[in-house]
């Protein structure tokens, strides 16, 4: 039962991750008054992981992942449920 909470897990992970990244690119509004952000480095360095202590039998309530990429943004994205 761990192994597919752990399972679980890495794959939620890495949707989010990718979510985050295909639409992080760039970005264009009209000139209503707000802003444009444009990250022209959206990759990750490194592995990324989450990691988790959890019992058998317990709920999950949130799922933080935190990634830093190439041009030092910092990435920080919550799963609830």
């Amino acid at each position: 039962m761990l192994n597919h909470y752990k399972i679980l897990i890495q794959y939620m992970t890495a949707f989010v991750i990718m979510a985050l990244f295909s639409s992080c690119g760039s970005s264009s509004v009209s000139s209503s008054g707000t802003s444009t952000q444009t990250n022209n480095n959206p990759t990750i360095t490194g592995s990324p992981t989450s990691v988790m202590n959890y019992t058998e039998n317990r709920t999950i309530d949130v799922i933080d992942i935190n990634a830093i990429d190439v041009d030092a943004d910092t990435i920080t994205y919550s799963l609830t449920g």
